[in-house]
């Protein structure tokens, strides 16, 4: 979300190399459709299970189709109620790839980048199964009244023929829990809809916490046994005739229904709660999110702020931070941040922009101040300073300011998509506002390594950002023009392509006066948005037959954009590696 995302950045001269690490190519899969065939797989062993297991005879002669559906969408909800979680470990990700080392498996790369798709597919999985469920159980409910049998008291769950459904529902824990559990997802569900986390990202990020609520239900709903099995087939051969029994009644023979073909049953079935596998399932995914949580807390580090830099009117905040002990980063990773003065509870992710050097600790993050937080934030650093007009900036520099003595917490670093961007032999980043700083960052890191660039993989790098108001472009107009001298100086004037597009109209006369310190950059600023499609072919015929991997950071209309056209070319037969992060 703008405002309260920003993304990810830079490595220092002192991490280690990002070319050491070996490049990949991510698996072109459609989870959607493999986690589709999974479900599918899972559902199908447990319908059949519970339809045709004699154990249950008695069970889904009094329920039918609606015991299998339940249990069906029970097995799916176990699943991905434990999966769920596994693409929120951050820290998990990291430490695989860092214990990985130059050995890193692409498959932990592939999870990193797609953690996001895996959370939304697991998440959509848990409404849908959510909703068969429920429907499932309470028509489980009326036929639990409707097909009462007297012979059976202890597989029924209602207490007599003709009990009203909600009465049964409601009068069980499972029902209790269940309601429940329902009433939670809907706050989730309803709390992620993009338009609230743009609009009131606090809703969502406080409603979100109630998953544990959500799982510890998930957990205590079974265990109270209402679902029966028979224990003692040997004995009692389910559907047998039983011509011992006293009571019978014309309205509930249902599920007793006697078979003449059957043989004569003396001994009564005998009836035992069924072994929940629930809790293995959601233990198993809280154990791994609570060990991600404890190796997170460890590595978080208090920072005290150095400079502050107020980029007005973009509302771009340049922080400079420290820490007694240095933080090692690769191009494109990201921290969270926290404020205690702002909330002591809430963790924002910011790329690092420029990382620490052999002779200090120090990392740079740009902010963008267009939400409450981060405009609490603003406040809390550099005080109630109004942001300077247009006309005043036209004759102001970018200006550096101290910040108050303010605790800032840092924890991180973590892994992301742009972690890739060197990994191609080319690379076509295209950056919306302030998304252009997890490409930033490997700019810093391709400015300090210009005499090793022959050792990278990448052999030509495209820039491509998208700005609404040129005030936006002052953030990094100094790191542009330095890493396009340095080029030339190092005679490699074709290794970057840097172009910026103004997509809103602006005065020739206030576009020079603006970057009037920059005028290599002048000419470089374009009217309107990029021809996607002219692009695309171009690059098609120029890169036929090479690794291209395009690199998407901005609103989602422009990565909807770019992954289409990523798409199409690779159906004519180009290789076309598209990654992507988003605002929020």
């Amino acid at each position: 979300m703008p405002g309260r995302f920003m993304y990810r950045e830079e490595s220092s001269s002192t991490a280690p190399p990002v070319d050491s690490y070996s490049s990949f190519t991510a698996p072109k899969w459609n989870y959607e459709i493999l986690w589709m065939l999974l479900m599918a797989v899972v559902f199908w062993n447990t319908y059949s299970h519970y339809k045709y297991d004699p154990k249950y005879y008695y069970l889904r002669e009094m329920l039918g189709l609606s015991l299998y559906l339940s249990r069906g969408t029970a097995s799916m909800l176990n699943i991905s109620c434990c999966v769920v979680v596994l693409p929120m470990c951050r820290g998990l990700g990291y430490l695989l790839l860092s214990l990985a080392g130059k050995h890193s498996c692409s498959l932990i790369r592939c999870w990193i980048n797609e953690s996001k798709k895996v959370h939304i597919i697991c998440a959509v999985t848990i409404v849908v199964a959510s909703i068969l469920h429920s429907v499932s159980h309470v028509i489980n409910a009326q036929n639990f009244s409707h097909h009462y049998n007297y012979h059976f008291k202890d597989v029924n769950v209602a207490s007599f023929c003709g009990e009203d459904p909600l009465f049964t529902v409601l009068g069980t824990v499972p029902g209790v829990t269940g309601v429940a559990m329902v009433l939670v997802l809907s706050l989730l569900c309803s709390s992620s809809a993009s338009y609230v986390r743009e609009t009131c990202y606090d809703a969502f990020w406080y409603t979100h916490r109630l998953f544990v609520v959500f799982l510890i239900l998930l957990v205590l709903h079974p265990i109270s046994g209402v679902l029966k099995e028979q224990s003692n087939i040997d004995h009692h051969i389910p559907g047998c005739r039983m011509d011992n029994l006293t009571h019978i009644d014309s309205k509930t023979t249902h599920a007793g229904q006697l078979n003449e073909d059957f043989d004569v049953c003396v001994v009564q079935p005998k009836f035992i709660p069924q072994n929940t596998q629930t809790w293995k399932w959601v233990i198993s995914g809280l154990v791994v999110y609570v060990l991600d949580f404890i190796y997170r807390l460890l590595r978080r580090k208090s920072t005290s702020g150095v400079v502050a830099t107020n980029n007005t009117p973009a509302s771009v905040l340049e922080l400079t931070l420290e820490t007694k002990n240095k933080l090692y980063f690769r191009p494109g990773q990201y921290v969270l941040l926290n404020c205690p003065k702002v909330s002591l509870l809430e963790w924002h992710p910011f790329t690092v922009t420029s990382c620490a050097t052999a002779d200090q600790a120090k990392f740079t993050l740009h902010l963008r101040t267009n939400g409450d937080w981060s405009h609490n934030l603003r406040v809390q650093l550099l005080g109630s300073r109004t942001s300077l007009s247009v006309d005043q900036l036209e004759h102001t520099s970018v200006s550096k300011v101290p910040c108050k003595a303010t605790r800032l917490y840092i924890d991180g670093p973590f892994c992301s998509p742009s972690e890739g961007v060197l990994h191609h032999r080319v690379s076509i980043c295209v950056a919306g506002g302030i998304g252009v700083t997890p490409f930033a960052s490997f700019l810093n890191y391709i400015r300090v390594r210009t005499r090793n660039l022959d050792k990278l993989a990448v052999k030509r790098f495209h820039l491509l950002w998208l700005c609404r108001e040129i005030q936006a472009f002052l953030c990094f107009t100094d790191l542009l023009t330095n890493i396009q001298n340095q080029m030339w100086e190092e005679n490699r004037p074709d290794f970057i392509d840097i172009q910026l597009y103004l997509t809103r109209q602006c005065k020739q006369e206030l576009l020079q006066n603006i970057l009037s310190n920059c005028p290599g950059l002048v000419y470089k600023v374009r009217f309107g948005r990029p021809d996607w499609s002219c692009l695309f072919k171009e690059w098609e015929e120029l890169y036929r037959g090479m690794d291209v991997g395009v690199f998407c950071c901005g609103p989602r209309g422009l990565r909807h954009e770019l992954a289409r056209l990523c798409r199409k070319a690779n159906l004519s037969g180009n290789k076309f590696v598209y990654r992507q992060e988003s605002f929020s």
